[in-house]
């Protein structure tokens, strides 16, 4: 089986904690087992640099005091993250691709950072939910991409 060419990264201490964050990775974990790679990185800013170099496709989750009135889930992504994230822990990383393309550095083609407050109970359906529509339409699209190749087109 080739190596998952997708990374579901929980920030902080989310797999160790009780929050919204922890539950559903714990629940994606079930769903998505041997083809999505799921970590955990101790902090947020340039050392995620290192972590997520050599993946195709990167889902963070992490949970950020008022990154929204409590119970709703913020998403972003190197589609469409607006210029300023609420939070400067990910200082950089929607800019990222199309500057590490133009100096040949390896960084993932899809980022997408969902955040939630660590205390929203009520968003964990959400947030599970639409994690697992983001890494599924990925899972999908290496699989068209892998096809193609196959048949060479």
């Amino acid at each position: 089986m080739p190596e998952p060419r997708i990374l579901l990264l929980a920030l902080g201490r989310a797999l160790e904690g009780g929050d919204a964050v922890c539950r559903a990775v714990t629940r994606l974990k079930k769903d998505f087992e041997g083809s999505v790679d799921i970590l955990e990185a101790p902090q947020p800013g340039t050392a995620l640099y290192d972590v997520i170099a050599g993946y195709e496709s990167v889902l963070i989750l992490d949970s950020v005091k008022a990154a929204s009135e409590t119970g709703v889930v913020l998403e972003f992504s190197t589609e469409s993250s607006p210029a300023v994230l609420p939070t400067s822990r990910y200082a950089g990383l929607p800019e990222s691709p199309a500057a590490a393309r133009r100096l040949g550095i390896p960084f993932p083609e899809r980022l997408a950072i969902l955040l939630v407050e660590p205390a929203a109970e009520a968003t964990l359906p959400f947030l599970g939910t639409r994690a697992k529509q983001i890494l599924e339409a990925w899972l999908d699209l290496e699989s068209c991409q892998d096809a193609a190749v196959s048949a060479g087109v």
